[in-house]
């Protein structure tokens, strides 16, 4: 059978947690505005971030930076902005998020933000998230997601391909360029 990925997907999960497809879409939604909520908070303080270091946040400064960079350069810098935001609200210890790790914390908001930000449709964010779980899980089960065995280029290259599925996926790619 021809099944779409966004059903497929879904399937799975229902499958696997035992919950309704209501209950589903109502946790992704709120695990999405926990992120955004993070994000938004994170562009607008400026401080410390707590820790013998004393590292200055740079979420809010990144605002700033956008001005003559040109359109690539002002969506990139716009993206990092929110990775950054949502990373130091997590050192913050104001909002935790660890999709997939506390060291890739920034990765999946800021995506999401950015999806937002275009205006792609809820429905498609949700299976974006659900893209980006599976990916998350093959890499658990077959490789590494922990900075303690991989590094941080474990965290983050799971958490970039686990962004670059969900990006797809709501972006209506078919499955081979979600999974690659």
């Amino acid at each position: 059978d021809n099944i779409p990925l966004g059903k497929l997907l879904l399937e799975n999960e229902m499958a696997i947690s035992g919950k309704g497809e209501k209950e589903i879409w109502e946790f992704l939604d709120q695990v999405a505005e926990v992120m955004i909520r993070g994000v938004e908070t994170g562009l607008t303080v400026e401080s410390v971030l707590p820790g013998p270091i004393k590292l200055h946040s740079k979420a809010a400064g990144m605002q700033l930076m956008k001005v003559n960079k040109g359109e690539a350069g002002r969506a990139i810098t716009t993206v990092a902005s929110y990775g950054f935001a949502m990373g130091e609200e997590n050192a913050r210890g104001h909002i935790i998020v660890t999709a997939p790790t506390a060291g890739s914390a920034g990765i999946i908001p800021a995506v999401l933000k950015s999806l937002r930000d275009i205006k792609v449709p809820t429905q498609k964010i949700r299976e974006g998230f659900l893209a980006a779980a599976a990916i998350g899980y093959l890499c658990k089960h077959n490789a590494t997601l922990s900075g303690a065995e991989g590094g941080c280029q474990a965290e983050v290259g799971v958490g970039s391909s686990m962004g670059a599925a969900m990006i797809a996926q709501a972006r209506g790619e078919g499955p081979k360029v979600v999974s690659n």
